[in-house]
């Protein structure tokens, strides 16, 4: 994935929502990458962020389903947009296959739960 600067329009709502958060605590626009059904969001961090600052922070970060923050000066964050179950096969809906990538599945991990149906992906990711 290679990151852009600012959100682009087939980014959902809630990475929009996330990267506006996250520029107003900055003070800087975020870089947003979207790879298929993944979203990534990336903010360099001022150098020193008040208590304040760093409670909004991990706030952001915590609505997100994998974050972090990089020794390198910025956060990052990666959400999962999951697929309508109507649109994968078989497989993908029995668990056999990954939700993400379509390939038989070997390690896998859990993504949610999605009309019902629990969507299984490639572990550690695809």
């Amino acid at each position: 994935m290679e990151p852009t600067a600012g959100p682009r329009h087939s980014s959902s709502p809630r990475a929009e929502s996330l990267a506006a958060r996250l520029a107003a605590l900055t003070g800087r626009q975020p870089r947003v990458s979207v790879d298929g059904c993944r979203t990534r969001i990336e903010a360099d961090l001022p150098p020193q962020l008040t208590n304040t600052q760093c409670r909004m922070l991990y706030l952001a970060l915590a609505d997100t389903d994998h974050c972090g923050i990089h020794s390198d000066g910025y956060a990052w964050a990666e959400l999962l947009d999951l697929p309508d179950p109507a649109r994968l096969t078989a497989d993908q809906r029995a668990g056999y296959a990954c939700t993400l990538c379509g390939l038989t599945l070997y390690t896998s991990r859990f993504l949610g739960t999605v009309n019902g149906v629990q969507l299984w992906a490639c572990s550690p990711a695809c």
